[in-house]
């Protein structure tokens, strides 16, 4: 096909029709592992059960899902990545439990575990030279209950502190980084975003992002979760939600696809890449190790 030769399409009715329109491209860039179909079926869902993710841009919706595919992160499923609207923009969030997925896929690291304590658990720590965590959560009481249905707490700012332990292949002992609540509320403020989004929905499990984010520091990272803490950091500046350029290149040619009005024509890209799989594709190199 000519570099700059249109692509004839109709406008597509619904969501559904996009992302089935776009289909093959979809799948042409995600890693083989991931379940292309079922992830644009549960971006269908996400979407069904927002009104405002309902009025984001289509483009937007599909760049959120391919970025959440690579990752190999499950949309609204066990914390790992959400899609929230932003501006009329769908966004990519990951969830902590999807920084620890991606922590995973290094060959370095064993394992890691976190987690948000509140008082009354019982939980004690060294970070030093022979590092350890140990937490054992109290269980609620009536009374913890009744607080809660008299609103005589708030459920999502119940922590005293948040910590993320690591353990490197072949190590005896953790790397361990425990925040309190000075620690967590310093960077709560220092965001621009501080008074929407995550940090006032979920303020606890931002809490335990944080210490992710904090402990990544030292750890040897996945090329994956390198461009989620470097996308997090853009958007803690920026006062913005989400993760949107963590693959620029797909954001350029998705954007440039937008299908613009019934019967038209929409212009290929003139990088002289005619795909979005070549465009992504062109000089990546996974690590070792990981799946793809």
């Amino acid at each position: 096909m000519a570099q700059n030769e249109a692509i004839k399409l109709a406008l597509p009715k619904t969501l559904g029709d996009y992302l089935n329109a776009n289909k093959a491209s979809f799948l042409s860039v995600i890693p083989r592992h991931v379940d292309g179909e079922r992830m644009l079926r549960v971006a269908l869902s996400c979407v069904s059960r927002s009104e405002k993710l309902q009025s984001c841009t289509l483009p937007s919706v599909l760049r959120s899902v391919m970025q959440s595919s690579i990752l190999g992160l499950e949309l609204d499923v066990n914390g790992e990545a959400y899609l929230v609207p932003f501006k009329g923009q769908a966004q990519l969030i990951v969830g902590y439990k999807g920084m620890i997925k991606l922590a995973r896929q290094s060959k370095e690291i064993e394992s890691v575990h976190s987690g948000f304590v509140i008082e009354g658990d019982e939980f004690d720590f060294d970070d030093g030279t022979e590092a350890y965590v140990r937490h054992k959560k109290r269980l609620r009481t009536a009374g913890d209950l009744q607080a809660l249905y008299n609103k005589q707490e708030d459920p999502s700012h119940q922590a005293i502190a948040w910590y993320a332990a690591a353990r490197m292949r072949g190590a005896r002992y953790p790397q361990v980084k425990v925040l309190d609540q000075y620690d967590v509320e310093k960077i709560h403020r220092m965001s621009k975003s501080a008074n929407n989004g995550p940090w006032v929905q979920h303020y606890d499990e931002m809490g335990v992002k944080t210490a992710i984010r904090a402990a990544a520091k030292t750890w040897p990272l996945s090329s994956n979760l390198s461009r989620v803490l470097a996308a997090e950091e853009r958007t803690e500046r920026e006062g913005t939600v989400g993760t949107d350029d963590l693959f620029p290149e797909m954001k350029g040619l998705i954007d440039a696809g937008a299908i613009e009005a019934e019967g038209g024509t929409v212009e290929k890209p003139k990088s002289g890449v005619d795909t979005l799989e070549q465009k992504l594709n062109a000089g990546k190199q996974r690590e070792p190790g990981e799946e793809g």
